[in-house]
């Protein structure tokens, strides 16, 4: 499973999760766009929505399929990723660097395996189908922004999908992204829900005055390209005990 449909399969349970313990209908953000499945499945329950990514190419690649710029290609060549590798930031590379690489990491080797799997073609037909569910005219913008540039207001739903404590982060100099600073992001969020917004986290464990209210056992890779290893974790969608 590549990076752009990391949330793929928990995206529906995520959403009805956060849709059973809000009311607010107003507006929705989403500052770890990522892959993009919970917002396909969020936006046509909300007047407007904003989404976000730290990782330039990744917000560009979203803002040129919800805008229509940009149409994934089927095919990709090792070349032609090889090319994209240090290339100016772009929708493209963007779709080359999670979509067509190896675990979804970005430009961490080209995707491929023994059966001969088309990860450009596999990748255009994920992105078709959240495409499909997004109300487009109800999306405001896609930035390429840190989550620290919002200040969501008071009845705000907002669902985070940072990188995970413990794991492999995404940080590098080609991605563009530094190491995730976990103590800043949970006071930041403290803030918004004290604030008024309604914040929905996911994450394997959270701060003690954060309560699951969803979870999911499901195996992550550990792997290379040589070889796999996967342990079970559980996956929780977090909100603050106190709203």
């Amino acid at each position: 499973m590549q990076y752009l449909g990391g949330k793929s399969r928990l995206a529906k349970p995520i959403a009805d999760a956060i849709l059973g313990h809000t009311s607010e209908r107003g507006h929705y953000l989403e500052p770890f766009i990522g892959g993009g499945s919970v917002f396909a499945e969020m936006v046509q329950h909300f007047d407007s929505a904003t989404a976000a990514d730290a990782q330039e190419d990744l917000a560009l690649l979203w803002r040129g399929l919800i805008f229509g710029t940009f149409t994934p290609p089927t095919t990709l060549t090792e070349s032609e990723w090889r090319c994209l590798r240090d290339a100016e930031p772009s929708a493209l590379r963007g779709f080359a660097g999670y979509g067509c690489s190896f675990g979804g990491r970005f430009f961490e080797g080209y995707a491929r395996n023994k059966t001969g799997t088309n990860y450009a073609a596999q990748t255009a037909r994920s992105l078709a189908r959240d495409l499909k569910r997004i109300d487009t005219s109800k999306v405001r913008q896609v930035w390429h922004s840190d989550y620290r540039d919002f200040s969501p207001r008071a009845g705000t739903v907002v669902y985070c999908d940072p990188p995970y404590a413990n794991t492999k982060h995404y940080a590098s100099k080609r991605s563009g992204l530094e190491a995730f600073d976990h103590t800043e992001f949970w006071r930041t969020m403290d803030s918004w829900i004290e604030a008024g917004a309604e914040v929905f986290v996911s994450e394997f464990t959270a701060p003690d005055h954060w309560v699951p209210i969803w979870e999911k056992d499901r195996s992550t890779g550990l792997g290379t390209q040589s070889g796999a290893k996967y342990r079970k974790e559980t996956d929780r969608l977090f909100t603050r005990g106190a709203q």
